[in-house]
């Protein structure tokens, strides 16, 4: 539903074989669609650095670690409210929160991308801003493993 001349959609991570097979009966692929599978961390992180977006339409999913890699990398994220994006950013400044299922919301927010090279840099600035904020990737790993054990101790 996006439409802009060079766009290229690049798909990262482990993925099921059926969804391949429908994006062709859907006519969906082409040589704008790059299927990498599972990349390793340090790949992963040039493959965000160069990328102009990130997008997580999840579901279902918990606060996504993913998010925040992209941010570290200077990348905007659109995400859906299901994955914990409202606990990492703000919408509208480094990213879009878009509701689960609302497929339209989610290509007007790309497409503004798309349409404003100037907004997509400022949210790549306040993106990398953000996650240099809360001290980095290595201090919000902290700040997670420090959550995580008080809510053990909570719960024991």
């Amino acid at each position: 539903m996006v439409t802009h001349k060079n766009k290229t959609l690049t798909l990262a991570g482990n993925y099921d074989p059926a969804f391949v097979a429908w994006l062709g009966k859907m006519n969906l692929l082409s040589d704008k669609v790059i299927i990498l599978g599972h990349v390793p961390q340090q790949k992963l992180k040039q493959v965000m650095s160069r990328s102009h977006v990130l997008v997580l339409a999840s579901i279902e999913e918990g606060l996504s670690m993913v998010l925040a890699q992209a941010m570290a990398c200077g990348c905007p994220v659109v995400a859906t409210a299901n994955t914990g994006a409202q606990d990492l950013f703000t919408d509208g400044k480094e990213g879009f929160i878009c509701p689960a299922r609302d497929d339209r919301m989610l290509a007007d927010r790309l497409q503004q991308l798309a349409d404003s090279p100037d907004l997509q840099r400022r949210m790549s600035a306040a993106s990398l801003h953000k996650v240099t904020g809360i001290g980095g990737w290595h201090q919000y790993g902290l700040s997670m493993i420090s959550a995580f054990q008080d809510q053990l101790v909570r719960a024991g």
